[in-house]
């Protein structure tokens, strides 16, 4: 989709892409997704992924545009936990 335009279609696709997610590394799709928050609004997300190299994980961060280049942007507790958890284990 085009622009900066969050109708109704790609927001349901985005709340798919982290439900889909929920089962984390572990699941079907091998990848966990946790929100980032500023001042109580989510304003993006973090994500684990599982690769095809046993023990290599990749990461990634999208944010908004607002959130970019701000100092506070904080993962969820849980996702945070679970985000150090992993990136000590050897999975």
């Amino acid at each position: 989709m085009a622009g900066d335009q969050w109708d109704h279609e790609r927001t349901e696709w985005l709340r798919r892409f982290h439900r889909d997610r929920r089962a984390g590394l572990d699941g079907p799709v091998g990848e966990a997704t946790w929100p980032v928050s500023v001042d109580g609004a989510v304003v993006g997300s973090v994500r684990l992924q599982r690769t095809a190299k046993a023990a290599v994980l990749e990461t990634g961060i999208w944010l908004t545009r607002s959130a970019r280049g701000r100092e506070e942007p904080q993962v969820g507790d849980l996702g945070l936990n679970c985000w150090w958890a992993i990136l000590g284990s050897n999975q």
